[in-house]
């Protein structure tokens, strides 16, 4: 259930974008400051996941027992979603620019479409949660340490590499 409120709340996160590029944001992503800006939120976001996937690929794996969680995942899969500067560069660029540029199609009919990937995400995620609900069973306590540990330098990668980005924007 955590898993698919995750997704849950990324789709919600894809919602806000795609409203926010219908509403005519999408002008703003050609200033090179704005482009460094979502870079740099969305390295932040990925540096700090990463640390925390590698930190907890050291600690001990808590038991199999379900234990209530008091984070709350679809805040937690909205922001992880809304600060994805790979997310708003497909918002704002893609379809930021089909919906300039529709002609004789009306911009509610572009809104129309876009909304499959809503539903795509909210797809993925529920059969991701699945994956995990029945799968849990088959992993153990040394493949989770290094699932989170690779996940840690994986994410931690792409967070330098958001930076990077950021950098290459402000030059």
């Amino acid at each position: 259930m955590h898993a698919f409120l995750i997704g849950v709340g990324a789709a919600l996160a894809d919602t806000t974008s795609l409203i926010l590029v219908f509403l005519g944001l999408s002008v703003f992503i050609e200033f090179p400051y704005v482009q460094a800006g979502i870079w740099l939120l969305g390295a932040g976001v990925l540096v700090y996941l990463g640390s925390v996937s590698l930190k907890e690929s050291a600690d001990k794996i808590r038991s199999k027992k379900a234990t209530p969680s008091n984070r709350a995942p679809l805040i937690e899969g909205y922001i992880l979603a809304i600060t994805n500067p790979m997310g708003w560069v497909w918002w704002l660029g893609v379809s930021g620019v089909i919906m300039g540029s529709l002609g004789g199609i009306s911009k509610t009919f572009a809104f129309l479409s876009s909304l499959p990937i809503i539903l795509g995400t909210l797809l993925w995620f529920s059969a991701v949660a699945l994956l995990l609900h029945f799968g849990r069973r088959f992993v153990n306590e040394k493949t989770m340490k290094i699932i989170s540990f690779l996940a840690g330098l994986i994410l931690m990668g792409f967070g330098m590499r958001f930076g990077y980005q950021a950098i290459l924007a402000l030059t």
